[in-house]
């Protein structure tokens, strides 16, 4: 990261979730993807339990293409706020793009149940089902 980036309250406060958070936002909108990374990964040191941050945390990691720790970001959003369905539907699209269709069809089911009647979850699981169905009837 670069310190060009780090705004004034946090050189007064590099301590403060709220900040780290709110420059991980800005960051993430502007496209600057690692740095908010890192910004997201610093509010976490002192917010670990935030569903928000590991849900943002997943959603530049899944920018960046690190799918592996997207899934790991998303799964730990889940386990804070299970009745939340965006984490839920966007561990499944993670899961997909891993070809780990079980998993996928288990979050886009939770993702469902949480949010019923979402309508991208329910196109996104019905193209898993016809996937899944045809990779084994081999």
């Amino acid at each position: 990261m670069t310190h060009s980036t780090v705004y004034r309250p946090l050189e007064c406060r590099p301590d403060s979730y709220r900040e780290w958070f709110g420059q991980g936002n800005t960051l993430r909108e502007r496209g600057n993807y690692q740095d908010a990374l890192y910004s997201y990964e610093k509010a976490l040191e002192y917010y670990p339990n935030d569903y928000w941050a590991w849900y943002r945390r997943g959603k530049v990691l899944e920018a960046l293409g690190y799918w592996e720790e997207a899934s790991a970001s998303f799964e730990q959003a889940c386990q804070i706020l299970p009745g939340n369905y965006w984490a839920w539907y966007d561990w499944g699209c993670i899961a997909m793009e891993l070809s780990d269709w079980e998993q996928a069809i288990a979050c886009f089911t939770q993702a469902l149940q949480a949010g019923p009647g979402i309508t991208g979850v329910i196109t996104d699981r019905g193209k898993l089902g016809a996937i899944w169905s045809v990779g084994h009837r081999r």
